[in-house]
């Protein structure tokens, strides 16, 4: 058997296990985006669904603000001037709920797009081991498996 024919399969067969080894952490980083993902949709299509909640409550509210308004304008001309005050009120609250979903919705997104980049980090702290292997390791494999 010539031995250099031998390390020569022992170093592709070492270069391949490194590529599975490469490609399997992008799968893994690619399903822990995609379960980041999915969590903020439903988290997202949760608060879309409490906002079109609270925009009911709003409307009914207004409806009965504007039938007290048409009540009290005829029974007292001064009530204007709190209705309009309540009706800002309202435009400015509902203003606030708006740009605090889009905050919450941005936050959501970078706390995904965070965890995408954990095991890089890590990597680069030194932070968990190489599944590499060397030519070698692979040549050591091989003969403890021809002696058994």
């Amino acid at each position: 058997v010539n031995p250099s024919l031998i390390n020569e399969v022992a170093e592709e067969i070492a270069r391949l296990e490194n590529l599975i080894t490469a490609e399997e952490q992008v799968l893994s980083n690619l399903e822990v985006s995609r379960d980041g993902v999915e969590k903020a949709v439903t988290a997202t299509a949760q608060r879309i669904a409490q906002f079109e909640q609270q925009m009911e409550v709003v409307k009914a509210t207004e409806a009965m603000q504007r039938a007290q308004q048409a009540v009290t304008t005829s029974t007292v001309g001064a009530s204007s001037s709190v209705s309009t005050a309540a009706e800002s009120l309202k435009r400015l609250q509902t203003r606030q709920a708006e740009r605090q979903a889009r905050l919450d919705a941005a936050a959501q997104l970078e706390k995904v797009a965070d965890g995408r980049d954990l095991d890089e980090k890590l990597a680069e702290a030194g932070i968990g081991g190489s599944n590499k292997s060397s030519a070698q390791d692979v040549l050591a494999r091989l003969q403890r498996q021809q002696g058994e």
